[in-house]
């Protein structure tokens, strides 16, 4: 199966059934731009979508082929230029990748400019409500379209959602395929997400994605910074899970520069500080009670960063952050020992919704152990520990 050509017809077929309808923008306001940094943060990024995304590494094979009814419309829905605009796009971890989300985000001058390719794209859908075509490899695309204009958002001006059933397949397989997209304005702000997946129908938490799509916008039109809570009905499992923010909490993420959203929507992003040699010996107890530390040990500095969104219900306790450190193979006691020295710095206090909060965490990692991988195990934004986050590798000095 082609899936790249399934999104394909996906993007052109629901951007001009969607300009077929009646979204006329308002003129007369007051519109705020958006510059780019805006509309980068306002994409739903991959953590929103949980465990088992990763960022899409499927390319454009630029099909020129017939598109049915179609065909020659789609630079006509595309013919307004945005002032700034973002992209970001995940797919299920794994070999085929067929399920995918799309997350985009357009700001326009006035909301007039909006309105610019309408009219011609309109006459170009009268009558297709229907494609089915097969490309030159064997491959037939069969969907029938569906429109309605309910908004999931209540900040939402306008909302036109489009969802295309049918199958894709050849002669020796044919696979159900279900793809949607929501176009969505806020003033003169355009949010666009799309969703493919082989199903006979819609994932009840595509709603909830729409909505939290138009959310992120608006916070940001507000001065705002948008939550990260996982959306519900989109984690995956499985060995092939993602590595990066969001991911599987039996994948580990890197000690410098690893971040971890929880499904509470607490986030936690590590940092090294230090990682160099110790290079005196500290008793640190004066009787050896507490460990000693070696000139040829490493010192290892670790700074964690702890944001909590602003829908966040009460006051965030970070007691369990940034988590236990411990050593892949070997035993914890004899391969680091606690510092409570000059480079920590601990988080006191509760963290408020909206706000950011950090600490540093400061070990000495023996030269014995210097070799070993050591993992750090955090239930940090889960109160209850059952949702784990590991950050690890292997400490060396500079």
């Amino acid at each position: 199966m082609k899936t790249r050509r399934t999104n394909r017809v996906l993007v052109v077929g629901a951007a001009l059934v969607i300009a077929a309808t009646a979204l006329t923008a308002c003129g007369g306001s007051e519109p705020k731009v958006l510059s780019e940094a805006d509309v980068n943060e306002a994409v739903v990024p991959l953590a929103t979508l949980g465990s088992g995304w990763k960022e899409s590494t499927s390319q454009d094979e630029g099909d020129d082929e017939s598109l049915g009814c179609m065909k020659g419309t789609e630079s006509t829905a595309e013919g307004t230029e945005a002032k700034a605009k973002a992209e970001g796009t995940y797919e299920i971890a794994g070999d085929m990748a067929v399920t995918s989300v799309s997350s985009a985000v357009a700001s326009y001058s006035t909301t007039d400019e909006i309105d610019g390719a309408l009219d011609s794209a309109r006459d170009a859908l009268k009558g297709c409500k229907k494609v089915k075509e097969t490309d030159s490899e064997g491959t037939t695309i069969s969907l029938e379209f569906t429109v309605d204009e309910e908004k999931s958002h209540e900040g939402a001006d306008e909302q036109v959602n489009v969802v295309a059933t049918g199958t894709s397949g050849s002669s020796w397989m044919e696979l159900p395929v279900v793809l949607a997209m929501t176009f969505t304005r806020i003033g003169n702000q355009i949010v666009t997400i799309t969703y493919v997946d082989l199903s006979n129908s819609l994932t009840p938490a595509y709603a909830d994605l729409t909505k939290a799509a138009a959310q992120r916008v608006i916070d940001v039109q507000d001065g705002k910074k948008p939550s990260g809570k996982v959306i519900d009905g989109f984690a995956q499992g499985g060995e092939d899970a993602a590595t990066g923010p969001g991911s599987s909490a039996e994948k580990q993420l890197p000690f410098d520069g690893g971040e971890f959203t929880w499904k509470s929507g607490v986030t936690m992003k590590v940092t090294v500080e230090k990682s160099e040699p110790w290079g005196t010996t500290d008793d640190f107890c004066g009787d050896g009670s507490c460990g000693v530390a070696e000139p040829g040990d490493t010192r290892f500095a670790l700074k964690y960063e702890i944001t909590v969104p602003p829908d966040f219900d009460g006051s965030f306790e970070p007691i369990s952050c940034p988590g236990q450190l411990h050593v892949e193979s070997g035993n914890d006691e004899e391969a680091y020992i606690d510092v409570a020295g000059e480079n920590a710095k601990y988080l006191d206090g509760t963290i408020r919704p909206g706000a950011t909060k950090f600490g540093v965490v400061e070990y000495a990692i023996k030269k014995a152990s210097a070799s070993e991988e050591f993992y750090i195990e955090s239930s940090c934004g889960d109160p209850d520990g059952s949702e784990i986050a590991f950050f690890g590798g292997t400490v060396t000095a500079g």
